[in-house]
Order: structure tokens, then sequence, then C-alpha cells
């Protein structure tokens, strides 16, 4: 069974096998990875969601950079102070491994990374240093990873500590330091100055821009050892079909199966939404980021997630998908972008996959009430593309408008069906409005085809007598 129908006044999109007017979802499960958790947070320059866009919280201090002599480039750091005298036990960092600026990208992404305590508004004793390798899989996408201490040096709250970045091999490998700035998200700030050359020998400021700081997260406290999340291989499917997609269509529903994806299971809920209508980002520290922008969430479990793809700031490729819970963020995944991506919600009932389709008056189309010739009714779907005037996702959808890619061809047991309407009529959610053609009683196959792009197969309409 695919299909939540349920709170209807909300516009929530609800969990597996509830039913509200629209369509949803089920689960499986993966492996496991573990690392120490964390309590509290001591430290965070993330946006809403755990999106990398940090303007308007928290500055990070002086920014610093060692310039080495000849052509080796420089190593940076970036200043924080804790909120709470407690252990240290995680930092994630948004980050981007790039080209160097002779574009000789010939090292792997390693970095050495070191927690150190202040030395006179410089970094100073090395209190816990961190070997990386092959951070973010090499990825050229923005994305985030952790570190997790072994030592568990205890920060004093009030303090300034660095955490100070550099690589193995200076020459050929960039990374750069994800942050926010107002009307740009997801700019970054390069914290390598690879293959420069300079005479300088000492810590000198790195020029963060003012009131702007690097995404960096900094938790503590003594907890039990918290699973990571882990995305399955194929796990990133459509919500209506659960078919793995070649591209994601900004604005429709996607499911992402893996373990460890939550510690709760539930859907989103009245409080959850934003006086301004905004969807949710996050549910019980729970988010998904492409390329550290969040997505509206409705369904959290420990084996799958729905969320809503959200619009792009731009067409960068390529995209990284990323899931962050409480125990940090998953292996980023490279995912792409497609402007349709079709699909219909379903009903599987004794091996029998129906279309989730309603009569005008809102009941269930059913082999208990089939539709007839003649009947109008309503199909729902989601990656159908944009409509015109446009819908931003993540936003409540207070008038339905129509699709803007209206070439949509539908037949009914291989007869063409009349198309009375096809547009957003709720967040991320399609809705195909038909006239059942003169069939044969039965269950005739439903097709629906949008631009050469076909829902999935095996669907059938339930059609009754005339």
């Amino acid at each position: 069974m695919r299909i939540p129908f349920g709170i209807a006044g909300t516009k929530a999109l609800a969990r597996d096998r509830s039913v509200w007017r629209r369509f949803f979802l089920t689960a499986v499960a993966l492996f496991a990875c573990y690392h120490a958790g964390a309590q509290e947070v001591l430290f965070n320059t993330f946006g809403a969601g755990e999106s990398f866009n940090s303007y308007g919280g928290p500055v990070v201090g002086d920014g610093v950079a060692w310039f080495l002599s000849g052509n080796n480039g420089a190593i940076c750091a970036a200043a924080f102070t804790p909120v709470a005298t407690i252990p240290f036990f995680r930092a994630d960092f948004a980050m981007i491994y790039g080209y160097t600026t002779d574009l000789d990208r010939t090292g792997l992404p390693n970095l050495d990374i070191s927690l150190t305590a202040d030395a006179n508004g410089f970094p100073g004793k090395p209190l816990e240093t961190f070997h990386l390798t092959n951070v973010l899989e090499g990825t050229l996408a923005p994305g985030m990873f952790s570190l997790n201490s072994v030592l568990h040096p205890v920060l004093q709250r009030g303090n300034q500590y660095w955490f100070v970045v550099s690589t193995p091999d200076l020459l050929h490998t960039n990374f750069s330091w994800e942050l926010g700035q107002p009307g740009a998200a997801n700019r970054f700030a390069t914290w390598q100055f690879l293959s420069e050359v300079t005479s300088l020998t000492g810590w000198g400021p790195v020029g963060f821009p003012l009131g702007n700081g690097p995404a960096i997260e900094v938790l503590g406290g003594t907890g039990a050892p918290t699973p990571i999340p882990v995305i399955a291989e194929n796990g990133i499917v459509s919500a209506a079909s659960f078919g793995v997609i070649g591209g994601l269509s900004p604005g429709s529903w996607v499911s992402v199966f893996g373990s460890n994806l939550s510690n709760t299971t539930r859907g989103w809920q009245m409080s959850d939404f934003g006086a301004d209508g905004s969807l949710p980002t996050s549910l019980d520290g729970v988010s998904v980021l492409l390329n550290g922008k969040a997505a509206a969430i409705s369904y959290v479990s420990s084996n799958q997630l729905n969320f809503q793809v959200p619009d792009p700031d731009i067409y960068q490729f390529p995209f990284a998908l990323q899931v962050v819970t409480p125990g940090g963020p998953s292996l980023p995944v490279s995912v792409t972008l497609a402007v349709t991506n079709p699909a219909l919600f379903t009903i599987s009932e004794g091996g029998v996959n129906y279309a989730a389709a309603t009569f005008t008056d809102g009941t269930l189309v059913s082999p208990t009430r089939p539709a007839r010739p003649g009947d109008a009714v309503e199909l729902y779907g989601t990656g159908f593309g944009p409509s015109n005037p446009p819908i931003l996702a993540g936003q409540i959808v207070r008038v339905p408008e129509p699709l803007a890619d209206v070439s949509l061809y539908v037949t009914v047991g291989g007869l063409a069906a009349q198309v009375l309407y096809a547009g957003i009529t709720e967040a991320g959610l399609d809705q195909i409005n038909i006239v059942v053609p003169q069939v044969a009683p039965g269950n005739q196959g439903l097709s629906i085809v949008l631009t050469g792009l076909g829902v999935q197969g095996g669907i059938v309409l339930p059609v009754g007598v005339l």
C-alpha cells in the first residue's frame, strides 16, 4: 500500500499507511555504523535544518592563515567560543572538495584537522588532531563530515579555541569552507590558497566576509554511542513509485531508505509548520540536505525519510544529498536534477497495483466501487514538473496552479482518456483529473506519458459496468 490520506486541513503529507486526501510510503533497512554521541551544542553556525546558510547566526572568531614559503599554499584556521564547560565530543563541518588554483587536482581529499587552544589570538597548543582520508569520498559538491573525538578534552566556557585545517598534499588538494552570504546561499570561502607563491611565514588574517562564518557545529557531553545515518545503495527513490529515479525533480516528494535515519518515528504535525506557511525542514533533529540546502521533510523513521526536493539556488553539478541526524551526517550521495520525473501513487492489494484515485466526492476508486465509463476521477502523483505560475517548494499551497507542461497523454485500457485538469494542488502533490473512456469492465491498465516520460508500469484502474 503506497497511500496516505488523512490530516485534511494542514496540507500535511503524512506517513506510510495513513490516509489523507493524498499519497505516500513504506520501509527497508541496512547496516549500522557507530560513533560517540553528543548531548549539547556548544557552538553552531548552521542555518535552519542544518543548512549551510550561516548568515544571521553566530560569527566565527577571526579567521587566520599561515602562508607557507614557496609554492606550498597555506594552512587556515577559524576560532569559536563554546557556550558551556563540557568535554568535546564531535564537530561537524560543511566543506567542498575542489580544484587547486593550477587545476592540478591529483591529491586525494585527505585532511589534517587540529583542535587547538588559543595563544594570544592565534592557534596554540593542539588538544586533539584528526587525520581524515578521502573526505566526502571526493565528491565535488558541498557536503558535511564529522570529527568524532577520542580524547574528549574539556572545553572551557567563554574561552576561544581554534580548528586548524591543512592537507598532507598542500600543492594538489583544495578544500573550501562552506558558509552563507545574504542573497547568495551556499557560498564558500577558500581556506587553502594553493600553489600561491608567498614569502609570509606566520599567521595572518584570512578575511572571512564580515558578519559571516564558516559552517561549523561543535558538540559536547557524555552520551552513549549514537549511530550515524547510512543511506542504502539505490535508496533514494520516488515517494510515489518507490522506484530509483534518474533525477530529482524540484518540488517532488522523494523517499530515502537506509539505516539509523532517525531515533523516532513520526510524521509532521501542525506545530512543525512555520507561521509563514513554510514546511518543516527538520523533525526531531533529522534533516535532509541537497548541496547544503535543507529540504522540507514530512516523515522520519529509522529506515525511511520522506522529503520534498527543494528549488535549487543554482544548477551546479554534481549535487550532494546527505541525511543529518543527532548522530551526525551521512556520507554524501551524488544525485542529479531533472525538470520532471513523473510517478503515480498507488494502492497494492492482493498483488494488484491499483492507482490511488478518487471520485470527485473524495471517495476512493476501488474494486468494490469501480469507476464507470464517463466518470470523472482524480489521480495523484509527484514529479510532474513546475506549475504556471510557479509554486515554491517548501511552502503550503494556498491556491492550486496548473502544470506548466500540459502535454499529458493518459490512456485507460489502451484508450485515450480526456484530461480535465492537471496541476499542483498540495505541496509537491500533482493532481490529474480524467474522464474514464468507454472500456470494458475489469482492471484496466493505466498509463500517463508526460513529454516522453511515462509513469511506472503495472498500474490498473478498476472499471465497472456502465
